[in-house]
């Protein structure tokens, strides 16, 4: 074991300075995470088939709990920081803590007062050398969530794979069987290194730091160094109740955090769930309507407002899982055609393609021959189906535009998608 060398000596004693530095910058910097996170998603979505989707679930859970981690970790460090800060401060005006001498107070209370509580001193450096533990079990925790992601994401996509090259179940029970060898052996390795009666037996001598280094380097990989040091850092140094309470306080709370945030998106990962989206919550659904939407992307069919008075715009945004049963059809031009024939060619079989993929009903009355074509939106460049809608005709109030077709995810499922309008 090396020496500490002096100028590490020095940070340590100094730490407090860099910390709030970077606690700064992180929590400014971690506020454009979360929405960039979103954006990557919403093109994963609108990218990839359903079925690879559904394989990345999971591994998109543990990226935003690792996010969430980031987030409140250097929030809550901030604010111990600004806490041990006002401590330094008030030791620095009052050195002598709870004054025994105060007369309104009786000595004695005040004697026992002071022997009870920490002193202010005694006090700064308890809340310093917490405050300087956030950071390593920050990353700690960030590195086991991407970690455990990045597994979920390989083993789902292996399966995903081998289920289309075989048409098996095997997969799905190869995961199951090695999520199983996974924890057998992470119970096996803590009752060899910590059960009494069993840590000191001559199997436990010779297998326990075999297996807990074999664990190690399977599921960290080149992380197993770093994390295997400040996890048993934590675990020699910490009490293990306080452990085992953080490691399932903490996915728990941050999967509060996450489900409302990701509530929208992860309907398009399972098969039911995507066909119904728009049943669930159809009239609060700001996805729905082109002055609502934000800076997210066209995931659903939306109409220009909520609230009409001319023509009505409708935009349909082509998934991928859409545009490779719309594009499956697609004519084969000759090369001796002229650019403008093939314009009208591509033009005409677009709209009859759309019109006989998508079904579109206006207050429960059938449209038919709609002038659809395939644009790119101008929100964010979505690729999609546009067409206009002539509402005159309609009184004032409330009206339903829906759109239904057939969508093979895992089975052919019907698709109804309802945008309700005010006619003004």
């Amino acid at each position: 074991m090396i020496s500490k060398p002096k100028w590490l000596e020095q940070i340590e004693s100094q730490s407090w300075e860099a910390e709030l530095i970077v606690s700064g910058l992180t929590i400014y910097g971690s506020l454009a995470l979360g929405p960039f996170l979103d954006r990557c998603l919403e093109w994963l979505i609108a990218s990839l088939s359903f079925v690879f989707l559904q394989s990345l679930e999971a591994a998109i859970l543990y990226i935003y709990l690792a996010y969430y981690g980031l987030v409140f970790a250097f929030i809550g460090h901030f604010i111990v920081r600004i806490f041990w800060v006002g401590i330094v401060g008030l030791s620095s005006a009052y050195p002598q803590g709870i004054n025994v001498h105060n007369r309104a107070y009786s000595t004695d209370f005040l004697r026992k007062l002071r022997r009870k509580y920490t002193d202010l001193p005694e006090l700064a450096v308890r809340i310093d050398r917490f405050s300087s533990t956030i950071f390593s079990l920050l990353w700690l925790i960030i590195l086991f969530s991407l970690v455990i992601g990045f597994w979920f994401l390989l083993l789902n996509i292996l399966s995903v794979l081998f289920n289309k090259i075989t048409d098996s179940e095997l997969p799905s029970i190869v995961i199951r069987a090695f999520a199983f060898l996974i924890i057998f052996l992470a119970f096996l390795s803590t009752a060899l290194t910590q059960v009494k009666g069993i840590r000191d037996t001559a199997f436990a001598r010779k297998y326990a730091f075999l297996i807990n280094s074999v664990i190690a380097k399977i599921f960290f990989g080149p992380f197993e160094s770093i994390i295997n040091t400040v996890s048993f850092t934590f675990a020699t140094n910490t009490r293990q109740l306080r452990i085992i309470a953080f490691s399932f306080l903490f996915p728990v709370l941050g999967m509060l955090f996450i489900i409302p945030r990701l509530y929208h998106y992860l309907n398009f990962m399972d098969a039911n769930d995507y066909v119904e989206i728009t049943h669930k919550y159809a009239f609060s659904n700001k996805y729905l309507y082109e002055d609502e939407i934000g800076d997210s992307r066209i995931l659903l069919p939306l109409i220009q407002s909520q609230e009409l008075e001319e023509d009505l715009m409708l935009f349909i945004p082509l998934l991928r899982m859409e545009a490779e049963m719309i594009y499956r059809d697609k004519p084969k031009l000759e090369d001796d055609l002229s650019s403008y024939e093939r314009r009208q060619i591509k033009n005409k079989w677009q709209m009859e393609r759309l019109n006989d993929f998508y079904t579109l009903e206006l207050d429960g009355r059938e449209l038919k021959n709609l002038d659809f074509l395939f644009r790119r939106h101008a929100h964010a460049g979505e690729h999609g189906a546009l067409t206009y809608i002539n509402i005159d005709s309609l009184s004032q109030g409330w009206h339903d535009l829906s759109i239904r077709y057939e969508l093979e995810l895992d089975t052919t499922h019907q698709v109804m998608r309802h945008i309700p309008f005010y006619k003004k």
